[in-house]
């Protein structure tokens, strides 16, 4: 890696920093005439940018805006459930069915059911 290279690196760090923590900084100016002149984008290594990035927050402290903190518990609504219950569909069969449809369906039922089928 050149100078150049570890120039917009290092100071990609510091754009990024302040950016992230609202520190208005000279660095988007500064990084947008040395990549001009020096080098290109496609020579930075982001992965690396955003990692060191994240170890100086954490040095300084600045990790807070990275934290996730769980919403408090929402409060029930109803004590009704809005979840619509799944039907069964190893239950008996309807009653409008014709009985040799009930048979075949309820041998269905017991073919495919892994308790009956296997005896739990």
């Amino acid at each position: 890696m050149n100078h150049a290279q570890r120039e917009i690196e290092a100071e990609s760090v510091s754009y990024l920093v302040c950016a992230r923590n609202g520190i208005t900084s000279k660095s988007e100016t500064y990084l947008a005439n040395y990549v001009e002149k020096n080098t290109t984008v496609e020579h930075l290594d982001l992965y690396q940018v955003m990692r060191a990035s994240g170890q100086v927050e954490a040095l300084l402290g600045l990790t807070a805006h990275t934290k996730y903190d769980k919403p408090p518990a929402l409060k029930p609504a109803s004590k009704k459930s809005r979840v619509e219950p799944i039907p069964d569909l190893f239950s008996s069969a309807p009653a409008s069915m014709p009985a040799e449809n009930k048979a075949a369906d309820t041998q269905f039922a017991n073919n495919t059911n892994p308790s009956s089928r296997f005896g739990f």
